[in-house]
């Protein structure tokens, strides 16, 4: 049998790839599969798998009208303060946590316009930003004005709009807009109800609720007749009266000097001080010491 001069080297080359194999497939040769932890990262929307140092880039944008403010992480949905750029590595600690670690693309709107872009935009006196075609200003509902007229929305040029305004080429390319607040009729107020006062015949003007009229006291009449008040509507009242509702029905309040009885002849009051009351005590006692001085003698002559 003919032989190539290999034969001897081919079994051994046999023998070696065999003893190889069940070396390699031997308990001690095979390695566990390692599963790396990972953690879901969402990028302006986009979902992905990543492990603790594994970097996200976060490069800097641009947004005609808009200023790029950085990247705002958010960890299940709480925001972590402040705004990154350039990278961020995944930590040990985002992986354990496992929720989902987000990255979102912030922007400003600039005041500045781009010529030809963008547009600057003013609602009610404050500058809101710039605004290309397409971009939505939106209009806030003011209150009532201080007259109480209602507020109806903003006007640009001949027309009015109430939430919102979407900005088109033309305003572009126009110029800068600006909305004016726009207010209905002021309601009529409400005339203030009020009842004229009348003192002895004399106006003292209007009185409304609650509104105070001095009474002043007057002295007595000529013939004698004490004063004791001012009388309206069968009763008499002295120093103040205050105006109430019902009062209020009428177009004048009349109030009259009240007197009392005129003094009979003979009974005016005494002066002041009561002088007489004292003489009249004087004269008893004179009365008295002279009964006395009379039987004091009387007694003495029996003796």
């Amino acid at each position: 049998m003919g032989s190539d001069g290999l034969g001897e080297n081919r079994r051994d080359i046999h023998l070696i790839l065999a003893a190889t194999f069940f070396y390699m497939m031997s308990p001690m040769m095979v390695t566990p599969l390692i599963v790396e932890p990972t953690v879901q990262v969402s990028i302006n929307g986009k979902t992905y798998e990543m492990a603790a140092g594994d970097v996200v880039n976060l490069p800097v944008l641009e947004k005609t009208g808009f200023e790029f403010l950085g990247w705002q992480i958010l960890v299940d949905g709480t925001e972590r303060p402040g705004y990154y750029t350039g990278q961020y590595v995944i930590t040990e600690a985002d992986v354990e946590a496992g929720v989902l670690i987000g990255f979102e693309a912030c922007y400003q709107q600039t005041l500045v316009p781009e010529p030809g872009v963008t547009i600057q935009v003013t609602v009610g006196g404050t500058v809101l930003g710039a605004f290309g075609a397409g971009d939505t200003v939106s209009l806030p509902v003011l209150p009532d004005n201080a007259d109480g007229a209602p507020f109806i929305g903003w006007k640009l040029g001949e027309d009015i709009y109430a939430v919102s305004y979407t900005v088109t080429a033309e305003d572009v390319a126009a110029g800068p807009l600006t909305f004016a607040a726009v207010y209905g009729d002021a309601p009529e107020p409400e005339p203030e109800v009020t009842v004229e006062v009348i003192i002895d015949g004399e106006s003292r003007g209007k009185f409304a609720e609650g509104d105070v009229v001095v009474l002043h006291i007057l002295p007595d009449r000529a013939d004698g007749a004490p004063f004791i008040g001012w009388e309206l509507n069968g009763k008499v009242y002295s120093g103040q009266y205050v105006i109430a509702a019902g009062d209020l029905t009428g177009d004048s309040l009349a109030f009259e000097a009240a007197y009392g009885a005129v003094p009979e002849p003979g009974s005016e009051p005494a002066p002041s001080g009561g002088s007489g009351s004292n003489d009249t005590v004087v004269v008893a006692l004179m009365v008295f010491v002279i009964i006395l001085l009379v039987v004091v003698a009387f007694a003495l002559m029996r003796k």
